[in-house]
């Protein structure tokens, strides 16, 4: 674990000259401090929470990316199967009565 700090008497920050500032680094901890007009500007980062953060974003690019193929799978299998009841029974009314209708024509000759 790499950490890192600066104590710095406010005087000193609002005589800096402008573009200057304060910098420290501990291991893989950076910490920079300068003074913009009336702002304190604190910039901090550390590589190996940079790496995990990226990390991260990689893993989770990568499960949208997957939750978005699948998604778009299902919607291809429903519309592949788009087949209700109600299809389904009106075919069957139609193939009995069309049977039936045979049937009729069939007897009468």
């Amino acid at each position: 674990m790499s950490d890192v700090g600066l104590s710095i008497p406010v005087d000193s920050l609002r005589s800096l000259p402008p573009g200057a500032g304060y910098h420290a680094r501990n291991g893989r901890a950076n910490v920079d401090v300068r003074a913009r007009g009336d702002t304190i500007v604190v910039h901090a980062t550390c590589d190996s929470l940079q790496r995990l953060c990226e990390y991260y974003e990689h893993e989770l690019a990568t499960h949208k990316d997957a939750q978005n193929g699948q998604s778009l799978h299902t919607k291809v299998k429903e519309t592949v199967r788009s087949y209700n009841i109600y299809n389904v029974l009106a075919a069957f009314i139609a193939g009995v009565a069309a049977g039936m209708a045979i049937a009729v024509l069939i007897c009468k000759k």
